[in-house]
């Protein structure tokens, strides 16, 4: 019987080892792709920011406060 109880420890030692190591792939997985998500989104603000200073920097009319010329 002590034999049969330390297979069964060991297995599920194994067991709880590879839940929680699935665990940690699965959220690594999502702080990657909210990563690259958060990289994608600060470009387009970027984008949106170079716009608005060669804007600000062209000569003409200076949009006013809600950004209407």
């Amino acid at each position: 019987m002590v034999g049969s109880e330390r297979d069964e420890a060991k297995r599920m030692e194994t067991v709880f080892t590879l839940t929680h190591a699935g665990a940690l792939l699965v959220l690594l997985l999502i702080l990657a792709a909210n990563w690259r998500g958060a990289r994608r989104y600060q470009r387009e603000i970027d984008a949106l920011d170079q716009q608005l200073a060669t804007q600000a920097a062209a000569p003409g009319e200076a949009p006013d406060v809600a950004g209407r010329r």
